[in-house]
């Protein structure tokens, strides 16, 4: 069968199971990549892909100097469509199997300052911001799981929601300063029934999206002056960087929804200072 049908039939399959727009936005434009990279017809019959072919492609993306983790995320996406070829009968065997792009994991987290965010919060004006800045700073939720909030499930009483995102649907539990901010929000939304929380200003009834979301917090990082890092994850690395710090590792799996308590183990990774903090402060006789 040719690569484009085939494709056309694994974007259908991935929307009939339910995956987001998102994510099948990012499988289409990753194997459309995967074409340009390897200089391959679209009309190209899936057979001419060969294991060799997918080794050059590997290089191809390095040397022109991607990222070795966006490297290991194209691959790892390109195998699961080959996968599913096979799996479907399309191919007898994956050429992309052979491949393993190790993953390098960084010892240092991203996180904005505390003094920053704080800056940040103080330059929101509208009640939206105000009310956005609060609940992924107290939740340390992805701004896409922010960005697909929906006021029905929002339950400002109990101060917690019910967000949706990489690891699917998952409770996320916020402060009392968050729900205040987020019932001053709502009682300016221009909302309906289903309607998304967080919405842009000048189209009332659509969510924002990440994009947004950054561009938000670029603004009010430029109104603030702040010099360090603004964007949201940096906000969700300093919530795993204090509730690691302040609890446990388990405690801040939960808190930021990670599938593997592997992932959060980078926060107990940060500097050697805490281990001489601690060193002297832990009485071990």
């Amino acid at each position: 069968m040719k690569y484009k049908k085939v494709k056309e039939l694994f974007l259908v399959y991935l929307e009939a199971k339910g995956d987001s727009e998102r994510t099948i936005g990012t499988y289409d434009q990753r194997t459309r990549l995967f074409l340009v990279d390897t200089a391959m017809s679209e009309n190209a019959d899936l057979g001419e892909f060969t294991p060799e072919m997918m080794d050059r492609w590997v290089v191809v993306m390095r040397r022109r100097g991607l990222a070795p983790d966006t490297v290991r995320s194209r691959v790892t996406d390109i195998r699961a469509f080959f996968r599913w070829c096979v799996r479907r009968d399309y191919l007898s065997k994956s050429p992309a199997d052979h491949l393993s792009i190790k993953r390098i994991r960084k010892l240092t987290v991203k996180s904005m300052k505390p003094s920053d965010l704080k800056k940040i919060l103080a330059a929101a004006e509208h009640p939206r911001d105000v009310a956005l800045v609060h609940f992924i700073a107290s939740t340390g939720c992805r701004s896409g799981e922010a960005a697909n909030l929906r006021i029905a499930d929002l339950n400002i009483a109990k101060r917690e929601a019910m967000v949706c995102g990489k690891t699917g649907p998952r409770f996320v539990d916020f402060d009392r300063c968050t729900a205040a901010a987020m019932n001053d929000w709502l009682d300016c939304h221009p909302y309906k029934e289903g309607g998304f929380v967080f919405v842009g200003t000048r189209a009332p009834f659509q969510p924002v999206i990440n994009n947004t979301i950054y561009q938000i917090f670029r603004r009010l990082a430029m109104v603030a002056g702040v010099d360090g890092r603004f964007n949201p994850h940096s906000v969700r690395h300093l919530v795993g960087k204090m509730w690691t710090e302040k609890t446990n590792l388990e405690l801040a799996r939960q808190k930021l929804g990670h599938a593997d308590i592997s992932t959060t183990a980078i926060y107990a990774n940060q500097d050697r200072e805490q281990v001489k903090k601690y060193t002297d402060e832990v009485e071990i006789f």
